[in-house]
């Protein structure tokens, strides 16, 4: 759903790797990165979300599709950030996109 954080391992990253994932919609996720390496990028703090070691950044960069009952482990499951983090980063994308496009 939603906003829900996963962890697993991720083929959309160089290395691949264990990463976070974030739901920004059905079988639609962004990585979660320590620091903001492809912009654009949202910002979450590690206090609002006790599955993090850090301030983190959503890479809003790269929209990952995985089928989630397939793919994902039963155990990926993490927590959650708010939905209006997850919409305001999914947004974020599409602006980005649509700039690249017309631009």
């Amino acid at each position: 759903s939603v906003g829900e954080v996963l962890h697993f391992y991720s083929t959309h990253t160089q290395p691949r790797k264990d990463k976070f994932h974030v739901c920004v919609a059905p079988n639609s996720f962004f990585v979660i990165n320590t620091n903001p390496t492809f912009p654009p990028n949202v910002p979450i703090k590690q206090k609002e979300c006790a599955f993090l070691d850090y301030d983190s950044f959503i890479c809003c960069s790269l929209l990952c599709e995985f089928d989630s009952e397939r793919f994902i482990p039963n155990d990926a499951r993490r927590g959650t950030i708010n939905n209006a983090t997850a919409k305001r980063a999914l947004i974020i994308n599409i602006y980005n996109f649509m700039i690249v496009a017309v631009g």
